[in-house]
């Protein structure tokens, strides 16, 4: 259920139609209330609309109401879904519905309509009240207006959207022309999400090595690694161990020549 960012209560719609708010929502929910309890809503797609263009059956999410009923409806005499509703300024005959949503004019209360708020005087004997007064039919269709009347309708606004997984920035609103700041919204969406390389666990558990407690890989490893040193041992200590053999081999053939001279003498 749709609970937005900005919450408004119908005291007096005509100021009501002027909440530049409406212009910056996702969607915008008009809830019904009596007793306490939601009786009754519509909810609106308000992307790219202006301050009372969401209020439309072409914009309709979700309703309360049967929906396939307002797309039967257009074009019979005294047919509304708006929020500036029926409204004329006269001092003989004036009418002040507004967020009216009618079916059709059979002469006031052979009305038929789904929900409207009456903030002056009008035709009809409902409409002397010296307040705004909020009137919803509580049936799954349009039927006999006025209906009943609300505590009070309340017009949810939701503002709020996603950034970025790691970090919510919400309260905040795109609207479909602004391509600049979507274009900059996505570049920082991007810049977010990018992670380095070096910081993945991935790569850290690259340049670590695993340990093993077993026995038998410590007997290998300790095996490999004596004899991998006594190789590198080996090849850097045999030219010298040959030197020494050669110069040993020399001694003693030289030792033996001299002894050989020193027998013939005698």
């Amino acid at each position: 259920m749709l609970r937005g960012d900005d919450v408004f209560v119908v005291s007096s719609p005509v100021n009501l139609t002027h909440q530049e708010t409406f212009m910056h929502g996702l969607e915008i929910r008009v809830s019904y209330y009596s007793g306490g309890v939601e009786a009754q809503y519509f909810v609106f797609d308000a992307v790219g609309a202006n301050k009372t263009g969401w209020f439309s059956r072409y914009r309709l999410l979700e309703t309360s109401y049967d929906i396939t009923a307002f797309g039967n409806t257009t074009g019979i005499f005294g047919e509304y879904f708006s929020l500036e509703g029926d409204t004329v300024s006269s001092k003989t005959s004036p009418v002040h519905r507004h967020f009216y949503v009618n079916q059709g004019y059979y002469q006031c209360l052979k009305d038929l309509g789904w929900t409207h708020v009456v903030d002056g005087l009008g035709p009809c004997s409902y409409e002397t009240l010296p307040t705004t007064a909020v009137y919803y039919v509580n049936t799954s269709s349009y039927s006999l207006m006025p209906g009943q009347t609300a505590d009070f309708m309340a017009v949810f606004v939701k503002r709020e959207i996603c950034r970025s997984s790691s970090s919510l920035l919400g309260k905040e609103y795109l609207l479909n022309n602004e391509t600049e700041e979507i274009q900059q919204r996505i570049n920082e969406i991007k810049a977010n999400l990018t992670i380095p390389v070096n910081t993945t666990s991935q790569y850290l558990r690259s340049k670590t090595c695993a340990e093993n407690e077993r026995m038998t890989s410590r007997a290998i490893g300790f095996v490999f690694g004596v004899g991998l040193i006594s190789v590198l041992s080996a090849l850097i200590l045999f030219p010298d161990i040959h030197i020494f053999i050669n110069h040993a081999l020399n001694g003693v053939s030289k030792k033996t020549g001299q002894n050989n001279v020193t027998k013939l003498n005698e």
